[in-house]
């Protein structure tokens, strides 16, 4: 009696075929729910949203990894714009978590230690404007990430491979 191997073992380029079906699908969601964190910042500066943005960039540039394709010089250009995104974006969240840490010492020291608390204004001020500064760079590229988002969608739908386009 002969041990029967399981479908996708007997055939491997069917195996790999559909491994590969599956991650342009998980790339075009993660493209989705990118696209639709971009959409939900607006102009007016929310951390907790641009937070939301660096999650789903992360999980966008993840995808070509298991989709096997980050070969082409293309595709390396847009995972390391991708990259420059979620690393822009973090710098920005550790600005707010220093910020917000910061405020809390000049509350606490503001009374006894008022030079300190002064000193601390200025690291407040110095913070909120970088983190200004960050989402005005977010915002001025933007509309290019929002196109990155819709050709990796396009071209999943379309079979093709999803970064190599």
């Amino acid at each position: 009696r002969q041990l029967h191997d399981p479908p996708l073992h007997r055939h491997p380029a069917a195996h790999h075929d559909a491994e590969l079906r599956s991650a342009r699908r998980r790339s075009a969601q993660r493209a989705l729910r990118l696209r639709a964190e971009v959409r939900r910042t607006g102009a007016l500066y929310d951390s907790e949203r641009l937070h939301a943005v660096r999650v789903a960039t992360k999980k966008l540039r993840y995808a070509p990894e298991v989709e096997r394709e980050p070969t082409t010089s293309r595709a390396m250009a847009r995972i390391n714009r991708l990259k420059g995104l979620q690393d822009a974006l973090g710098e920005i969240h550790d600005y707010e978590i220093l910020l917000a840490r910061t405020r809390e010492v000049q509350t606490a020291v503001a009374s006894p230690n008022r030079p300190l608390a002064v000193e601390l204004g200025l690291l407040v001020r110095t913070l909120e404007a970088a983190c200004r500064d960050g989402h005005a760079t977010f915002l001025r590229d933007r509309d290019a990430l929002l196109n990155l988002c819709n050709q990796i969608v396009t071209a999943a739908r379309s079979g093709r491979p999803t970064f190599r386009m």
